[in-house]
């Protein structure tokens, strides 16, 4: 076995956890530590970027050109598993904004600004429109306008109006 240099050892990233190793993994161990210390005062005034660029591009490194290395303890203690740790972060994140996703849409402004709410006209075909359902007032749109003699996007007269 070749013995390596310190920059060869440092270069290699063998200094660094396995789960660290790969940039993708740091990203993801970080915002899930960043989640789960979100309550704590210090950690509010830091972004999960900074932790992890200072922890790995300096911390970890200056401390490996000492010789000192992060690992596991030999303890015979129940740990938590990170890589399942970080498996419930991005499930809960994934959850999140596809809840987002789904609430936005029912407050969607393209479909106020395109959908007519006299005729239940939706420009884009859906059915679960909400203008459709009242959620948005949505426009008044020419069809309607000329048959109805509204002025265009005056709703105050087609609230009256009956579907």
């Amino acid at each position: 076995m070749k013995i390596k240099t310190k920059k060869e050892f440092i270069d290699s990233s063998e200094y660094l956890p396995r789960i660290l190793r790969d940039f993708h993994d740091q990203k993801d161990v970080f915002k899930t530590i960043h989640n789960h210390c979100a309550e704590n005062e210090s950690v509010k005034k830091l972004s999960w970027i900074d932790a992890h660029c200072y922890t790995v591009d300096i911390f970890l490194w200056f401390m490996a050109r000492h010789g000192y290395t992060l690992q596991k303890p030999r303890a015979k203690v129940e740990f938590d598993d990170l890589r399942e740790t970080i498996r419930e972060f991005e499930k809960e994140s994934v959850e999140y904004f596809n809840k987002i996703l789904t609430s936005s849409r029912n407050q969607d402004p393209v479909h106020n600004s395109h959908c007519c709410a006299v005729c239940g006209w939706c420009k884009y075909g859906d059915d679960d429109c909400p203008v459709l359902q009242g959620k948005l007032s949505g426009i008044i749109c020419e069809d309607c306008a000329e048959e109805d003699d509204f002025p265009k996007n005056d709703l105050t007269k087609a609230k009256n109006v009956v579907k």
